[in-house]
């Protein structure tokens, strides 16, 4: 294992400068507000055991068992009858009640475990939930957060807000989504793993003719269908080479933010060119805007002029941070004093800028009568980033690999009216696909599904905390240009070839590609080994063997990995600017032509 493999940051954060103590250090049921030193950060939180270093998840798991070591079993004597003497009929009838007791036992028995087998399998907080309003659907991601940037793994993570619905809420602790942007978005807007879209290798880049096809149904064409109103602020980096592929175009009434994968937060510049946008326009926020700030302050916005009561809604937040560039505003890098690595601090900061973000939403659906109504969805799109301040110890790896440490996701789902259980932990696995169907659960969709999906709905395993749809996922086929692959049965995960989707260290994403002749067949039993340190391909010949040949199953549907050449980025024109077509003219090949927008029209050449 390389350092990089195992690279992570520590250090402590001096809460004597905050009123927010960490997560082992709150009382359970005190209801507090928790200030930090930025004037405007306000949650308010429930908080944990302060006699343990064990979230309240865990407690709420532990005490649902319940403690029966001062139960006793109590015996009524019968009263003394006195000169009572049964004879005749009531010497007969008295024959007759243990009988009659016995089977009224039965009866009260079997009616009873039926009760219990009702409540576990039905929405017991809402028996009227078919009859009434589809839920709001709010699903939030986040960009390279990793496994221990959240501050129920990792108490110096200042995170409030997303605790507070953690512990409200159920923890993913099993959560698989792809190793990098573009495949995990596609994931789970399609309910296909990647390597059946093409999109199973790396992300679009800024000036590549890559994009979701068309002919693939995404979710929220779905939702629409059904009478949602669907809107996404945030990142889309699903291609952009033409007005026909972005997200005003794919189903979503509305999009303000990025189309590629990231950028300046202040100026919106990625790669040499502006790139913030409102529908099909450029969007131009005010100077020293934070682009956190705008996603969140548009999600609010489009809460705030919706109506709860009449039109369900489904509102994707695609947050950029903490992705790279590392930038924040001082207030929240100011919250880790004693974090002495410069892009730990930083990166730290984004996380809590995010979470900060996400509490000011949270807000919004309650202020405006939604959350009692709504099923709130939180995810990362992939692993951290190591070279950039994230930390996903104790997992191996990182984004660009196929280690856990790249692909392992932190989430949560809350939702007070329609989750059986609260204050959980869910260790049944999930895939991102898997939130495709999942969705569409939850909204009640009852039309005919696309063809061919991989996903499978988790709505009734997350409502009860417990179990999983799936038993196996793949988590990438590669056989273009990665020439690798991954899949994971039970507890047992296969990884054929180099684990690194891509070598981030290269100089660029093209010219030093990874080593696709390694050949190399690893094993690793993830429940005894989370950190993947021990290889036992040589001790499991037998294993090995079936699960390449389930790999090679699930090849055959498989198709050419995308990965057009980059179109001239520097072309203009004196009156204008250029903008890049694409069009699809088989499964996977790439056409392109220029426009060039002249006096404010698009002229073709």
């Amino acid at each position: 294992m390389d350092e990089k493999e195992l690279k992570t940051f520590d250090g402590n954060v001096d809460h004597s400068k905050t009123n927010c103590n960490p997560v082992s250090e709150v009382k359970e049921k005190d209801q507090t507000t928790c200030t930090t030193n930025h004037s405007n950060y306000k949650v308010e939180s429930d908080d944990f055991n302060e006699e343990t270093e064990q979230t309240h998840c865990i407690l709420t798991e532990l005490n649902a068992q319940g403690d029966r070591s001062n139960q006793r079993a109590e015996t009524i004597p019968l009263k003394n009858t006195g000169n009572y003497k049964p004879n005749g009929t009531k010497d007969k009838l008295r024959r007759l009640c243990p009988a009659i007791v016995i089977t009224a036992v039965i009866f009260l028995f079997i009616f009873t475990a039926l009760a219990v087998f009702i409540a576990k399998y039905t929405d017991s907080n809402c028996p009227n939930c078919e009859t009434e309003n589809p839920p709001h659907i709010v699903l939030i991601l986040s960009d390279d957060q990793g496994w221990n940037d959240i501050g129920w793994h990792n108490p110096n993570v200042i995170t409030p807000n997303l605790d507070r619905l953690a512990r409200q809420g159920v923890i993913l602790e099993n959560s698989y989504v792809q190793p990098v942007c573009t495949p995990s978005r596609a994931a789970i807007l399609t309910g296909k793993y990647p390597f059946r879209t093409g999109l199973q290798w790396l992300v679009v880049e800024n000036h590549q003719p890559k994009f979701l096809l068309r002919n693939i149904t995404i979710l929220p064409e779905l939702l629409k269908k059904i009478g949602y109103t669907t809107h996404i602020a945030g990142k889309w980096h699903l291609g952009h080479c033409s007005t026909n592929v972005i997200p005003t175009k794919r189903g979503f009434d509305s999009f303000l933010g990025i189309l590629k994968g990231g950028g300046d937060y202040y100026s919106r510049s990625f790669g040499g060119n502006y790139d913030f946008w409102r529908n099909e326009d450029n969007y131009f926020p005010p100077k020293g805007s934070y682009s956190t700030d705008l996603f969140t302050d548009r999600s609010v916005e489009i809460i705030e002029n919706n109506d709860p009561k009449t039109s369900p809604l489904f509102l994707q937040i695609s947050y950029t941070t903490p992705h790279f560039p590392l930038q924040v505003p001082e207030t929240f890098k100011d919250m880790y004093p004693n974090i002495t690595d410069s892009n730990r601090q930083t990166y730290l900061g984004m996380v809590s800028s995010l979470d900060f973000g996400i509490g000011k939403v949270v807000d919004a659906l309650e202020r405006n009568d939604y959350m009692d109504n709504t099923v709130f969805i939180f995810l990362s799109d992939n692993g951290g980033d190591l070279d950039f301040g994230s930390s996903n110890m104790p997992l191996r790896g990182d984004k660009g690999d196929l280690w856990e440490g790249g692909t392992k996701s932190v989430g949560l789902v809350y939702s007070p009216k329609y989750l059986g259980r609260n204050g959980c932990l869910h260790h049944g696995m999930i895939h991102a696909v898997d939130w495709f169907s999942t969705i569409l659960d939850i909204a009640r969709y009852q039309q005919e599904n696309p063809q061919h999906l991989d996903s499978v709905s988790q709505w009734k395993y997350l409502k009860n905390c417990s179990g999983s749809a799936r038993s196996e996922f793949v988590y990438n086929i590669d056989d273009d240009i990665a020439k690798s692959a991954a899949l994971r049965v039970d507890n047992y995960k296969l990884i054929v070839g180099d684990p690194r989707v891509y070598n981030f260290n290269a100089s660029t994403f093209i010219s030093s590609p990874i080593d696709q002749n390694n050949t190399e067949v690893r094993l690793f039993d993830l429940h005894d080994d989370p950190s993947e340190t021990r290889n036992l391909a040589s001790e499991n010949p037998l294993r090995v063997e079936s699960m390449l040949r389930k790999l090679d199953d699930y090849r055959r549907d498989s198709v050419p990995a995308a990965n057009p050449d980059e179109l001239p980025p520097n072309i203009t024109h004196p009156n204008g600017t250029l903008r890049l077509d694409c069009i699809l003219i088989h499964s996977n090949r790439f056409y392109w032509k220029y426009n060039i927008l002249i006096f404010l029209r698009w002229t073709r050449f």
